[in-house]
């Protein structure tokens, strides 16, 4: 292989990690939906827990993670019901959220492998100057798979916590129901 051809291989391999965090930094701002953030103070202007409910499901865009819960909290039958509905949307978004928070670290690690190996193996068929060209993409890739990472992380923070607040407005029995079960565990 010429030394274009490792250079293209270690660029593959730095672009494959950017491209995988940044998939999930965009993924992890999908739910719950960026209109939330902007539906929350509006939220906390109204008193009564139905009118809140009413207002989120018919401001939220059409399949949100916030429209669902307020349509099921519209729909549950009782206060049972409406801390079911909580609890079944609120693992979907956590199991979602988890299912993608090890993409970045898998990235930037398959980055780093890579290069490494390019390197070996270009030193291995008698190119060792170009065994620096063949790992510089790919570990450029990784620090910026790295950088992105972080990112990602204090995103999904961000969107935790206004799923956290959004159960808050819409459905305060069923916090008040897991810090009591909490203070019993506890």
């Amino acid at each position: 292989m010429s030394n274009l051809g490792w250079l293209l291989a270690s660029s593959a391999a730095g672009t494959l990690a950017v491209l995988v965090v940044w998939l999930q930094l965009r993924a992890t701002r999908l739910a719950p939906s960026s209109a939330a953030r902007a539906l929350v103070p509006r939220l906390r202007r109204l008193a009564e827990l139905d009118e809140r409910r009413a207002v989120c499901a018919e401001q939220s865009p059409p399949g949100s993670w916030e429209g669902r819960l307020a349509t099921e909290l519209r729909r549950a039958e009782g206060e049972a019901g409406r801390v079911d509905a909580v609890s079944e949307l609120s693992w979907e978004l956590a199991a979602s959220l988890a299912a993608r928070a090890r993409w970045g670290e898998v990235a930037v690690r398959v980055a780093v492998a890579l290069a490494l190996l390019l390197g070996v193996a270009s030193v291995a068929v008698g190119h060792r100057v170009g065994a620096i060209w063949a790992m510089l993409p790919a570990l450029l890739g990784a620090v910026a798979a790295f950088a992105l990472q972080g990112g990602a992380a204090r995103t999904e923070r961000a969107q935790r916590e206004l799923a956290d607040e959004l159960v808050r407005l819409l459905a305060p029995e069923a916090r008040e129901l897991r810090d009591t079960r909490r203070r019993r565990s506890g």
